[in-house]
């Protein structure tokens, strides 16, 4: 299966890493080696990973959960491709992924 991964989502998987390297030395590679575990199991069986019903388009978009820090994988799996849109902070604004994803890359 092919993947897309936004610019935007790798700037934001970038700037989440700095950060936690910045609180404590080797938590930013804890979470990038987190991001890595996690995208291996999206693209094993994409379909697993719950839907986002919440949000108010008309696309059945997914979300992937890390496990030890507040963040997700926001993508939609279509025939033959993965898009990822965000590596998104879960307390964030889901509007601003909304105009995001509707904007395009």
């Amino acid at each position: 299966m092919k993947l897309q991964v936004w610019l935007a989502a790798d700037q934001e998987l970038e700037e989440a890493a700095v950060w936690y390297e910045e609180q404590r030395e080797g938590l930013g590679t804890e979470f990038l080696d987190e991001y890595e575990r996690r995208m291996k199991e999206l693209l094993a069986d994409p379909t697993r990973f719950p839907l986002l019903e919440t949000l108010p388009i008309d696309r059945s978009i997914r979300r992937c959960r890390l496990a030890r820090f507040p963040y997700a994988i926001v993508f939609e799996m279509l025939p033959n491709e993965v898009v990822v849109f965000a590596v998104s902070h879960l307390h964030r604004d889901p509007d601003r992924l909304v105009r995001r994803i509707r904007r395009g890359p």
